[in-house]
């Protein structure tokens, strides 16, 4: 049996409880709604700040958050 289970989208809520999001997510979220490719750029280009957790690369969401004037809860 195979799950067809989708993932909803992030919210703007959601991130802000957490310390770290997905890359597409912060550029979706943060950054004016742009697309995954875009993200992963600014990323490279280090206009979003990033942590390495094992092989994967995750968004630091207090930086972009306070950049666009985001209160964070954590």
């Amino acid at each position: 049996m195979t799950s067809s289970a989708t993932k909803r989208p992030l919210t703007l809520e959601e991130a802000v409880t957490m310390p770290a999001i997905d890359i597409p997510d912060a550029g979706r979220l943060f950054l004016g709604g742009i697309g995954r490719n875009a993200s992963y750029e600014a990323a490279r280009q280090g206009q979003i700040k990033t942590i390495t957790v094992g092989k994967r690369k995750k968004a630091l969401t207090r930086p972009l958050a306070e950049a666009v004037g985001v209160v964070v809860k954590f």
